[in-house]
């Protein structure tokens, strides 16, 4: 009874609402790109459906094998996923090359042979958010499925998964919930929602975890221990999948109206977590997959130690040099970063980004963090930041090579998402203006629905 109370008291009227307006807008881009986007041309697809296909199995772990002197990761898999995509491998980069409903592509059905399949980018990922994926390829298999219509319907599990996490965590999220819910409603968001990839579980956790993060001021201090500990388990499960985002396991530790022993506890498992599953790979499935750019780690890493400031300079003009890119693919780059949308609308969307921000800035602040907890988080951020383009750098840049190569926009999804717990920092209670830039957000996402349709059936379809 208590706790029920408490749940509806935690989630406002401003923020029940943003949570329905996301849940619809959500069902309709996933329902649209998971039906009309092409089999396999959301980014490294097949690589996600092999990876998926092998948890569906039980292959929690991949394999690293070495054939004729060279390292290849991946895993058994149902070779009639390669055979499937080959149709549609001729789509990626060609925008003047379409397809249609009645093109004669032939049909690929599941097959009972198993073959070593090598997926080295997907192979490191571990298997939690692949679940959703993996089922509707179990699903897809005793049904008589085709390959690329099971695809379709991981697309479609895998997002509905991903609209509910973060249905609830916008509902949660008490005055970062504008950011929150921008930042998924984002083209790219919902794009990689619609998709096989564990990208889109990524990003929706990662707005759980701020929502947990949040209710931690506000739950009952009983209560406070058990809500800690799920936050590490969360945040342990985002960093698993993308360690460089680890910086950010400094969040427990901000939580000011809380036990040391819990904060540290809640921290503590976010390292153990991503520690014990970067050994597994390292052990199983780790290869320099980057050799077709001429990335070499070890040489890379010999360059950083004899050139500390070059490899410094070679940062900062990366991150400077490549802003405006990668911020058009943070907004949204669809298919394989092929699919552009129109100019004016990576404009008016950075605007909507700062009209959100300011939205979060005019809510309630609900916590207090202080002073070292900012300096904390902004920190954890910064080495967040830092170690994506330096993840980069060392796996898929050549040694020396004066700028980083392979950073993308959607990398950064999640760092923003863990940015909410900054912006009401500034914020002097819910006022009309923010009532009203709050408005403005929730309208938006009919104007992205609307420019996602057409560019995709632009794209794809139309000569």
């Amino acid at each position: 009874m208590l706790a029920s109370l408490y749940l509806r008291a935690a989630i406002t009227r401003r923020n029940f609402c943003l949570a329905v307006a996301f849940a619809v807008y959500g069902l309709c881009a996933v329902a649209f790109l998971a039906i009309n986007m092409p089999p396999f041309q959301n980014p490294d697809e097949p690589a996600h459906a092999l990876r998926a296909d092998q948890i569906s199995e039980g292959g929690l772990v991949a394999q690293r094998v070495t054939s004729a002197g060279q390292a290849y990761a991946g895993g058994m898999a149902d070779p009639a996923i390669v055979q499937a995509f080959a149709p549609y491998d001729s789509l990626r980069f060609h925008p003047d090359i379409k397809v249609t409903r009645n093109d004669g592509l032939p049909i690929v059905s599941w097959s009972d042979r198993r073959s070593f399949e090598a997926f080295p980018n997907t192979a490191l990922y571990p298997p939690q958010f692949y679940l959703p994926a993996a089922a509707a390829i179990w699903i897809g298999r005793i049904s008589g499925l085709a390959v690329t219509h099971t695809l379709t319907l991981a697309r479609l599990m895998t997002g509905t998964a991903a609209l509910i996490v973060g249905t609830i965590a916008i509902a949660f999220a008490d005055a970062a919930a504008p950011w929150i819910f921008m930042i998924l409603t984002l083209p790219m968001s919902l794009s990689l929602m619609a998709s096989d990839s564990e990208d889109a579980l990524l990003i929706s956790f990662s707005a759980l975890a701020m929502a947990l993060y949040i209710q931690t001021f506000r739950t009952p201090s009983a209560d406070r221990p058990k809500l800690l500990l799920t936050l590490g388990v969360v945040l342990g499960l985002i960093f698993m999948a993308r360690p460089p985002l680890a910086g950010a396991f400094v969040l427990p530790l901000t939580i000011a109206n809380a036990k040391w022993r819990w904060r540290v506890a809640a921290s503590a498992i976010c390292v153990v977590l991503v520690l014990g599953w970067s050994i597994i790979v390292s052990r199983t499935s780790m290869v320099n997959f980057g050799t077709v750019v001429g990335a070499d780690p070890s040489r890379q890493m010999a360059f950083i130690l004899s050139h500390p400031l070059a490899a410094l300079s070679v940062l900062y003009h990366s991150i400077s040099q490549q802003f405006r890119g990668l911020l058009g693919e943070f907004i949204g780059k669809l298919g394989w970063l092929d699919t552009v949308l129109p100019i004016w609308y990576y404009k008016v969307a950075t605007c909507m980004l700062l009209v959100a921000a300011l939205a979060s800035m005019c809510g309630s602040k609900g916590w207090k963090i202080g002073g070292l907890g900012y300096a904390l988080i902004i920190l954890g951020l910064a080495v967040s930041v830092c170690g994506i383009f330096m993840i980069e750098y060392m796996s898929w840049t050549a040694p020396g090579a004066p700028l980083i190569q392979g950073v993308q926009g959607r990398y950064f999804l999640t760092i923003a998402l863990t940015a909410a717990a900054l912006l009401p920092a500034f914020g002097a209670g819910w006022t009309r203006i923010g009532n009203c830039l709050t408005a403005l957000v929730a309208i938006f996402p009919v104007v992205s629905l609307a420019v996602v349709m057409h560019t995709v059936i632009l794209r794809y379809y139309l000569n």
